[in-house]
């Protein structure tokens, strides 16, 4: 005979129930989700027997309320399967890890070694630490981008060859019609040909 206090009779209710869940959820494995691929090829089977009748025309009466229904429990076991392989792939990363994770971490270890700056040989001396290399590394690009002061050349007093006004003028203004004349006349008959391959002398 056991006796049980508030606290203790409650935790004995909810272990019995908990057994009953997982009695029914055992039951229920060994209904629906054991030998699932078995039962997925027997469907398909039976479904490509029920085409076959089809396409003979041979298919009996309620075939087609069949073939609908074993569609129907066709996608629900693939679905079905496909939950629980995912489920078990979870678990197994869970439990197992990725199984690249510690080569990938390795490579990644190894490169961070041999990326590492462990001294630095500047102006005949070593440095070493992280703070000092850091500090020489800014110092010798800060030196290279900054920018400088110097005496550019200029060409205020340089003495350029220009045109006179008159010469300017000419440079812009039309162009009279016997100098067109003159110059499609001095023209070779035989030279430079146009876009359709015809030249003066055969125009």
């Amino acid at each position: 005979m056991e006796v049980f206090s508030g606290g203790g009779w409650g935790g004995f209710v909810l272990k019995e129930k908990l057994r009953l869940i997982k009695g029914r959820l055992r039951w229920w494995h060994q209904q629906h989700s054991q030998n699932l691929e078995r039962k997925i090829s027997q469907v398909n089977e039976r479904i490509k027997s029920l085409d076959v009748k089809v396409e003979q025309l041979t298919l009996e009466e309620g075939g087609e309320v069949e073939l609908h229904d074993l569609s129907v429990e066709l996608l629900s076991l693939s679905k079905l399967n496909s939950s629980i392989q995912w489920q078990k792939s979870r678990v197994n990363w869970l439990r197992e890890g990725d199984a690249k994770s510690k080569s990938f971490h390795g490579v990644m270890a190894s490169r961070r070694r041999s990326n590492a700056i462990i001294a630095l040989a500047m102006n005949n001396h070593i440095v070493e630490g992280v703070a000092p290399i850091k500090e020489a590394i800014f110092q010798h690009f800060l030196s290279h981008f900054r920018a400088t002061v110097g005496n550019h050349p200029k060409i205020d007093n340089l003495a350029f060859k220009s045109l006179s006004v008159e010469a300017g003028a000419d440079l812009v203004k039309q162009f009279q019609l016997e100098e067109l004349k003159q110059a499609v006349w001095d023209c070779d008959s035989y030279k430079s040909p146009g876009p359709d391959g015809l030249n003066f002398g055969t125009s």
